[in-house]
């Protein structure tokens, strides 16, 4: 029997790049349909079997917006060493100081 709820929270636990506060709702939407999926399944009626199928993609929506897929990790540069995405020089500049101005100098 499948176990879409697990698999998820395991998603969560191994994923550095979710906030805790910030990504809640996205979290707790994942949760909420991996719950309604399994629930599903383990009744075993076709009808709500395939109702609940259709969920899926939703669910791999939510995956793609925690950097919970391998091509997701692959577009954003996560995931392999030598990598470099967009997203990893966006926060390479994130973690640069500000630039300061010399006191007079003129553009």
């Amino acid at each position: 029997m499948a176990d879409i709820r697990g698999a998820f929270e395991k998603s969560v636990a191994a994923n550095s790049e979710l906030v805790e506060d910030l990504d809640a709702a996205l979290v707790e939407s994942g949760r909420t349909i991996a719950e309604r999926v399994d629930a599903a399944m383990k009744s075993g009626e076709g009808q709500e079997v395939t109702k609940a199928l259709y969920l899926v993609p939703h669910l791999m929506n939510v995956l793609r917006e925690m950097y919970a897929t391998p091509k997701s990790r692959h577009e954003a540069g996560l995931g392999k060493e030598g990598a470099r995405g967009k997203l990893a020089e966006v926060r390479d500049l994130r973690k640069r100081p500000a630039p300061s101005k010399k006191h007079g100098e003129t553009a």
